[in-house]
């Protein structure tokens, strides 16, 4: 499994009872004070699985079963020549890609795709 650290950013509000008088942002924060409210904007790093996956083609084949249902697919290749799911070469539907034309037995279908 491949993980990456993506920043994102968050915000979160916060009701105090009483207002705050002095605050020293960390690195990467800002706050802003207003009335009983204090906004607070950050990076927060959000983990983001990927995951490959590789497949040797029967002939004609063209469903190919993950072992679960992805969030999307980030690189879907044959044999070295990438697929576009918006030109048409497949659809994810599920956990399963579906190519629309059969390959050749012994093709090398892989790619990559986010986990849910």
């Amino acid at each position: 499994m491949v993980e990456a650290n993506i920043p994102l950013k968050t915000v979160a509000v916060i009701k105090r009872q009483q207002a705050v008088d002095v605050y020293k942002p960390e690195k990467n924060l800002s706050v802003i004070k207003r009335q009983q409210t204090i906004n607070i904007t950050a990076e927060v790093p959000m983990l983001v699985a990927f995951k490959p996956f590789t497949f040797v083609a029967t002939e004609g084949q063209t469903i190919f079963p993950l072992d679960k249902a992805p969030r999307r697919i980030i690189l879907l290749a044959i044999n070295g020549a990438t697929q576009n799911e918006e030109g048409g070469d497949f659809v994810l539907s599920g956990s399963n890609i579906t190519l629309s034309a059969g390959v050749s037995a012994g093709d090398n279908v892989y790619g990559i795709y986010q986990e849910p």
